[in-house]
């Protein structure tokens, strides 16, 4: 067994049995071993001795082993192999193969490989061991019958450089020839030429525009033909290295040049192995049913390995990699990649690579590929440092000015100012970004939102040069009002374009520090090198270049002015800002020539632009699909959501409806988890679809499917902050651009936009106030985020602009009839500010120091009077002043968010809704309603009257956040939707109750409640944070589901729009109308770090949620939840203030001790709520059995009690009858007293006969003594006479009936014989009285029966006259004994 250890430890177990019983039968000598199948194995024996024996090989101490357990590793001999001594089996084989100077050349073999590992770099797919040499050897054997009168010694370099020289990075290459100069002085050898196929390929390069640098030319066809010679040794070959170095290339040209050069047809499958789970990619075998499911390398692989059909003998066909290499995958194709060329899969078959088929793997790097892998495969290192940026850029220009090969003479002149924009910018800019260099010197480099290689920034700049003023061809072939600018060249339009792409491009990555550096840097290479013309004012980043008119123009000037919508729904709202004109403007230009990633932070409105930017494009022409990304998200999810929405149109060509394109958006795009290798499985899945085009069917054929008209947008954070980094060959598919936070005064323009509209009808005083509102609302959030960043225990301290969003929010909900003065916009300010800031966070103090710093601010933005009728306390606002009206008397609610007072002024309305809450309700809400659960109540009430506003509670158990849910939602009018768990319920269960909830919401309000004890499965978390996010689960209906959906809704959808005809415009129309009646409530527990987890890993549950954390209860609350629980109780009036202080008290004092506990300790004891209404009710449910216990020993004394009364009672009247009763008997009592005389003479008498009778019974005893004597001495005869009497019975049964005859005719028998025959006589068997003589003894004999008369002779009727006549004869005769006669 190969690679023995790569087998699963549980499977390692079963095998260590099977093993053990194979040797116990083998031992034994069994002829067949139990191993635990269906039917036992036979043991084969050739001569006696069994032919079976087990032998392993194993790499101890590589990724993706297993350590062997113990009883299994007794069952084997270890054996250690040695570090092979390269010398010596260099010097062997250099004789087998016919060099004759073998051991010189062995030598110098073992030297250079020895000098490679130490002086070499330490890169992951070097290999300089004993597989590696084998194959060097072999190729020179083969070129030494090649050229038999070659030097052997040029024959063996020649092999060395060129077999080692692919793998080499490009510092290492010097290197190596150099230490092949000192091992083979003087020595020089072309290479092997190829000279076909080395035509072919240049005539493909060339044919493809790939021809500019002469140097880089020959490198890519070397590259490729080292490609080539390493297929001839090597059946898989992995060409690695950096993105942007042209493996993709290199692989293609090379299938081309063979089927040019060698008649060759060279098909490609291509296979992403990290884009899907193992078992999808080899092969499932159900362990119950047993049943297999091919997976997509399985089928490719098996199809590809049949016999070439007839006719196609000339075929070949190579299965391409692309992706991550790991320690699991790979190492499954261990045994395809050695001598052997077996692939076995999961089911036990076994498929051979044929000689028709090869593998390559393109990949980045082997960091996590054990020694067994690389040794096993060619290795060709492909650098993009060859290559360069330069050759990518001119071939650009050449396809934008030409054929691809050579430019047109009609764009000569743009295509040679393009490359002297390229000298004057380019390589410049690349080496300040990359390198810090500026003029030869270096620096600091600048630093990048997130890495971008040098061609990827120069594919970049490409993109946005033809996206803002398209090629000539394009131009000419256009009508001019299709896009901005003239259509012939202009010079000044082609530098202030290139300026600007430049801009957003090479510096579209930069930070915001790092950009005016930048801008400084480009307007003096411009100024210096004749670059064009730059803005007046501003940085190159303040401005755009307007193709039109041919002019730079300040991105202020293009903001429009902001324009309420209409209705007000805050969402919908979109503030014109420089920032927003700008990246939708590049939206605009750039997202249909490539795909476009928005990198910044949180709050960054990266979204907010994305969707504004989709809501615009035609959607006669286009279809939106949104994707929120989240650390469960899987690749089949991302394909399942895509598989959704495309139609098939041709063979296996998919898309999505003719004459549309589908535009995804990728939210969250690195918060996927990274697995144990480094690879995020969704992005890996993405990159093949976006780089290859195309995706496998995972549920029917696996077939290819090639996927037309898509456009890719992504946002994403940076990496950090359970956001993971991206590999390089995902963002290198992107134009990435770095969204900065908006500037404080871009903030405030915002804020005041929004704040002056939405009031302009409301009074000066209000107006002078909500002027002072945004600057304000700056210094509070810039001193919340100061003073509070997140920390693992306050993980949802994170403070962005949404806050500021939430605020304002809150602060439009204020009308005209209840906000007349500053002050109360002043105290609808601090309401809502306080809600925002101080609602989330986790501790006293950190809600005193922002309730402080919310109150500075006021005071020092509102006058006296506002700012002191701001500050009083408690704040309850709300809109439920007029509630119990609508829900009891069904009265009409106008529903003004106003201040409603105090907490007793809510707490009877609220009181009034409870009440009949439970009249109405079959489950009762047990609630107190003391003045923290009424705080609490009005949040979640102000959270889900919000606009989808949505919501996250945190507290520990008990704390009342289900109840409070319950309540306000009964109170705004929404029915409550939850989850009902039961035994087997999972994610397809979840998915069904998620339908049920949707098919209610378009008609009504809903709040779904969903709680921690509801996360049955980690990916619940998943659908919530879509839900979150978008408002919907992605692909929960299938098509039937979305078609029945369609034709329910139509009528409502055209009565909405009179435009809304179509299936999927319906559809939209409900989703829009489910998410806008859906608010998300979760209720979850802060112990312990699954919130924090969880939160990190999907981050729509702080971001799309307004945070409201449960502090524990205060005394005053702990009093009156006791004094209501214990109301119906019967206590002392005087204990019950006592009973209830003693509750409270001993609840806070547990608390007291639990802090203690965790601070001196660092271990934690939650006290909740819950306990101490637990407390509560062990004292109810005490009082009640001490009380029962009580009354029953009360019962039972009374009882006593009345019985000794009834006792007295009787006692009395039976003195009375005892009186009367006293006279009979004393009367009695002198009869009696004479019967005594009479008695006692007559008992005299009986004594003497007594006397005489206890005489007699001593007399009697004695003869009962002798009598047990007699018996005894009876007995022991009898033991005696016993064994006689079992011997004569015996003896009986010898007798036979001619044995009686032969005495019988005795005349005189002897004496003996005759005493015999007396004796029998006395006993008289026959019952005839017969006399003690010979004849009467023959006449007994002469019966017949005598013999069964003896056997059945009743001896226990036995006379004593017969036992006398008997005894004579022993006396008489006294040798008459049985032992004499035997």
């Amino acid at each position: 067994f190969d690679e023995f250890n790569r087998i699963n430890i549980e499977v390692l177990s079963v095998v260590s049995a099977q093993l053990k019983a194979i040797q116990n039968a083998i031992v034994f000598d069994q002829e067949t071993a139990d191993i635990g199948m269906s039917n036992p194995i036979r043991v084969k024996r050739v001569a006696g001795f069994a032919t079976c024996g087990f032998f392993i090989t194993m790499n101890p101490g590589y990724a993706g082993r297993t350590e062997l357990p113990d009883n299994l590793q007794a069952l084997f001999r270890p054996v250690m192999m040695m570090v092979p001594d390269l010398r010596m089996i260099s010097e062997i084989m250099l004789f087998s193969e016919g060099f004759e100077s073998a051991k010189d050349l062995a030598k110098k073999m073992a030297v250079l490989y020895d000098l490679s590992k130490s002086v070499l770099s330490k890169q992951f797919h070097y290999d300089f061991g004993l597989r590696t040499l084998k194959t060097v050897l072999v190729l020179a054997g083969g070129l030494k019958r090649q050229y038999a009168q070659l030097d052997e010694r040029i024959v063996l370099m020649r092999v060395l450089r060129d077999s080692n020289m692919p793998k080499f990075t490009f510092e290492d290459v010097p290197l190596f020839m150099g230490m092949i100069q000192d091992l083979f002085p003087g020595l020089d050898c072309p290479r092997v030429a190829f000279e076909a196929l080395s035509d072919a390929l240049g005539g493909y390069f060339e044919s493809n525009g790939y021809k500019s640098d002469a140097e880089v030319f020959d490198f890519q066809v070397n590259k490729a033909l080292q490609v080539y010679e390493t297929q001839t040794v090597r059946h898989t070959t992995q060409i690695v290295g950096p993105t942007g170095g042209g493996k993709t290339l290199i692989i293609d040209a090379l299938a081309a040049a063979r089927g040019t050069a060698q008649n060759v047809t060279v098909k490609q499958w291509v296979i992403n192995p990290k884009a899907q789970p193992l078992h999808q990619l080899y092969g499932f075998m159900d362990p119950e049913t047993r049943d297999w499911t091919d997976g997509v390398l399985s089928r490719i692989f098996r199809d590809l390995n049949q016999p070439l059909p007839q006719g196609r003998e000339n075929e070949m066909r190579w299965i391409v990699y692309d992706g991550d290499v790991d320690a699991l995958w790979v190492e499954n194709m261990n045994s395809v990649m050695d001598d052997n060329k077996l692939l076995t899969l999961p089911n036990g078959e076994r498929i051979r690579l044929q000689p028709h088929c090869a593998q390559l793997i393109e990949v980045y790097d082997l960091q996590y590929a054990s020694p067994a892998t690389v040794s096993r495969c060619g290795m060709v290192w492909v650098d993009p440092k060859n290559l360069g940026y330069r050759p990518f850029y001119e071939r650009w220009v050449k396809q934008r000015c030409g054929d691809g090969r050579v430019v047109d003479n009609a764009n000569t002149d743009e295509a040679t100012r393009l490359i002297e924009l390229y000298d004057c910018y380019v390589s410049q800019s690349i080496e300040l970004i990359l390198k810090g260099i500026v003029n030869g010197e270096a620096g600091k480099k600048l630093e990048m939102i997130i890495p971008v290689t040098d061609i990827d920034l120069v594919k970049q700049l490409c993109c946005a040069i033809d996206a803002m003023w398209p090629s000539p061809a394009i131009r000419a072939s256009t009508p001019e009002n299709s896009f901005d600018g003239p259509v012939a060249y202009d010079k000044s339009v082609l530098d202030g374009v290139f300026l600007f792409a430049a801009t957003w491009s090479l510096g579209a990555s930069l930070t915001t520090a790092n950009r005016g550096r930048f801008d400084t840097f480009l307007k003096k290479l411009g100024q210096s090198g004749g670059g064009g013309d730059f803005p007046r004012d501003g940085t190159l980043y303040d401005n755009v270049f307007d193709v039109e008119r041919q002019e730079w123009e300040n991105w202020k000037d293009r903001v429009p002015d902001y324009v309420q919508p209409s209705p007000f729904r805050f969402f919908d709202i979109m503030v014109p800002t420089v920032d927003s004109v700008l990246y939708t403007f590049l939206l605009k230009k750039l997202a249909s020539h490539r795909p476009i990633l928005f990198v910044g932070e949180s709050g960054t409105a990266k979204t907010l632009t994305i969707q504004n930017y989709m809501s615009s494009l035609d959607r006669e022409r286009n279809i939106l699909l949104t994707l929120n990304l989240s650390s469960r998200t899987t690749s089949r999810d991302v394909q399942t959501n895509i598989d959704s929405i495309i139609d098939k149109r041709s063979g296996a060509i998919y898309g999505p409806p003719a004459g549309k394109r589908l535009v995804l958006f990728i939210d969250d795009m690195n918060m996927p988890k990274l697995d144990a290798y480094g690879t995020q499985q969704p992005l890996t899945w993405l990159q093949t679809l976006m780089s290859r085009g195309f995706f496998y069917d995972r549920d029917k054929d696996l077939n290819q499917k090639i996927i037309k008209d898509l456009d890719y947008i992504a946002a994403m954070g940076p990496p950090g902050g359970g956001r993971n980094p991206i590999t390089p060959r995902i963002y290198a598919l992107f134009n990435v651009i770095n969204v900065t936070d908006p500037s404080e005064a871009c903030l405030e323009g915002i804020l005041t936009s929004i704040l002056t509209t939405k009031f302009s009808d409301f009074t000066s005083g209000v107006k002078e106030g909500i002027s002072k509102i945004p600057k304000t609302l700056l210094k509070i959030f810039a001193e919340v985020v100061h003073n509070l960043p997140p920390t693992p225990t306050k993980f949802h301290y994170i403070f962005n602009l949404r806050d500021l969003a939430r605020v304002t929010e809150g602060l439009c909900l204020s009308t005209v009839d209840k906000c007349r003065s500053e002050e109360d916009i002043a105290r609808y300010f601090r309401n809502e500010a306080t809600r925002v800031f101080c609602d989330r966070l986790a501790t006293v103090a950190d809600n005193e120091l922002v309730s402080k710093t919310i109150a500075t601010a006021i005071s020092s933005s509102f006058s006296g009077s506002a700012a002191e009728h701001a500050l009083v306390d408690p704040m309850v606002f709300g809109d439920f002043a007029y509630a119990k009206q609508r829900l009891v008397e069904d009265k009409e609610d106008p529903r003004l968010y106003s201040d409603l007072g105090a907490y007793e002024d809510i707490k009877k309305t609220f009181d009034d809704i409870l009440d009949f809450y439970n009249s109405e309700s079959a489950k009762k809400l047990m609630l107190v309603l003391f003045d923290m659960a009424l705080e609490h109540i009005t949040r979640i009430m102000r959270i889900i009257r919000m606009p989808r506003g949505h919501a996250l509670l945190i507290g520990v158990g008990g704390s009342g956040k289900q109840s409070n849910v319950q309540l306000a939602s009964f109170c705004a009018g929404y029915q409550v939707f939850t989850v009902a768990l039961s035994r087997g319920y999972n994610e397809l269960t979840f998915r069904d109750d998620l339908k049920v909830l949707y098919s209610e919401l378009f008609d009504k309000p809903t709040t779904f409640l969903f709680t921690d004890a509801h996360v049955v499965e980690e990916g619940f978390l998943e659908s919530i944070n879509n839900i979150l996010n978008t408002g919907m689960v992605p692909a929960l209906f299938e098509k039937d589901e979305i078609d029945a959906i369609v034709n329910k809704y139509r009528k409502d959808a055209k009565a909405h729009d009179p435009n809304c005809v179509t299936g999927p415009q319906v559809f939209q129309y409900w989703q829009l109308k489910c998410r806008d009646n859906l608010h998300v409530v979760l209720a979850m527990s802060p112990s312990g770090d699954k919130l924090r987890i969880r939160c990190r890993n999907f981050p729509g549950l702080v971001s799309n949620c307004v945070i409201d954390w449960f502090f524990s209860w205060p005394e005053d609350a702990l009093k009156k939840v006791a004094t209501f629980l214990l109301g119906d109780v019967m206590l002392p009036d005087e204990h019950r203030d006592n009973i209830i202080a003693h509750l409270v008290k001993s609840h806070t004092t547990v608390i007291e001790k639990s802090t203690a506990y965790k601070v001196e300790q660092r271990r934690f004891y939650y006290v909740t709520p819950k306990n101490y209404l637990d407390l509560i009710s062990n004292y109810r449910n005490q009082l009640n059995i001490n009380r029962k216990k009580n009354g029953s020993s009360i019962t039972r004394l009374e009882g006593g009690l009345t019985k000794l009364v009834e006792a007295a009672e009787a006692v009395s009247r039976m003195q009375v009858e005892l009186a009367d009763k006293m006279v009979v008997v004393n009367a009695k009592t002198i009869d009696v007293e004479a019967l005594i005389v009479d008695i006692t003479a007559k008992t005299k008498v009986a004594d003497e006969q007594a006397a005489v009778a206890a005489e007699k019974q001593v007399a009697a005893e004695e003869q009962s003594r002798v009598i047990i004597e007699e018996k005894g001495k009876a007995d022991a005869a009898l033991n005696e006479a016993l064994p006689a009497v079992a011997a004569a019975a015996a003896a009986l049964e010898n007798l036979e009936k001619k044995d009686l005859d032969e005495i019988k005719n005795f005349a005189k028998p002897p004496e003996l014989v005759m005493a015999v025959c007396y004796q029998v006589v006395c006993l008289a068997p026959t019952g005839e009285k017969l006399s003690e003589n010979w004849v009467d003894a023959k006449k007994m004999l002469g019966n017949g029966h005598l013999l069964d008369l003896l056997k059945n002779y009743p001896k226990d009727k036995i006379t004593s006259k017969q036992i006398s006549g008997v005894k004579k004869y022993f006396k008489q005769y006294p040798n008459l004994t049985v032992w004499h006669f035997s």
